[in-house]
């Protein structure tokens, strides 16, 4: 995650990207929604001003819920 570097994400979050990664969340798993745009504005030039408060994860599921058949 080199690329928190150079990225002006407040404190909390870059060390939350940073916990994660540590722990290999994003080799199964990934940040979406607007935390993530100031990445993608730094590596791909993407323009995004909208901007929320909450963090969005979009999860892989291992193991499919108890009592389900799939």
């Amino acid at each position: 995650m080199n690329t928190l570097r150079t990225i002006n994400l407040p404190n909390e979050i870059t060390t939350l990207l940073r916990s994660l990664s540590n722990v290999g969340f994003f080799e199964r798993s990934a940040l979406i929604g607007s935390w993530v745009m100031p990445i993608y504005q730094e590596l791909y030039q993407a323009r995004y001003i909208l901007k929320t408060l909450d963090i969005d994860f979009a999860m892989y599921a291992a193991h499919p819920p108890r009592g389900s058949s799939g």
